[in-house]
This record gives structure tokens, sequence and C-alpha cells, in this order.
């Protein structure tokens, strides 16, 4: 994706880290890694950032999910996809589970 003409790279991920766990609806979740280097992003190493944390639960209401972003908004096209993205991650995730 492009932000600020800068090609970006994202990934959505499994995760059972704490992070998870404080969004107070699952003990997993998915995070959303940016895997390449932007310049007005505020790092000075190359390492991926964690960028947003996901939980949906699985004990209540299937369908109740949690996103919380953890960076500054990359604009409102880069917060759409981010959330179609994972809807599809997370539906896709939610069908292996029932084969």
């Amino acid at each position: 994706m492009t932000i600020g003409h800068q090609e970006a790279e994202f990934e959505w991920r499994h995760s059972q880290r704490s992070t998870i766990n404080d969004l107070g609806l699952a003990c997993q979740g998915y995070e959303l890694v940016l895997l390449s280097r932007l310049i007005h992003f505020s790092t000075d190493d190359t390492s991926e950032q964690l960028v947003a944390t996901c939980a949906a639960s699985r004990r209540l209401v299937e369908r109740v999910m949690v996103l919380r972003y953890l960076t500054t908004s990359f604009g409102y096209e880069w917060e759409v996809v981010s959330l179609m993205t994972l809807l599809v991650f997370w539906l896709g995730d939610r069908k292996h589970r029932r084969r």
C-alpha cells in the first residue's frame, strides 16, 4: 500500500501476546505488523513495528471483535483497508476452524 509516496507492507498475524489479552475479549487474536520502514514513522530501526491489535470473542457472541490501533493513523484509506483485510482474515480463520 502506498502511504505518503512510499510503499509500505503490512501483515496480519495470529498472536497470543499480552497486548491481545489486554483487549479483554480473548487471549488469542491478531496483530497488524508494519514490515517496511516509513520515513515519517517515528522509529530509527528497521525492525517490524506493531501497529494494531485485534481480539475476537469465542466465548460470548462470536461476532464481537475489538480492534485497537497502536500508532497514529496512516490515513482514512489505510484504516479501511486494514479493517477489511482483518475481516477477510478472521472470516477465513473461522471457516477453517469449523472444518
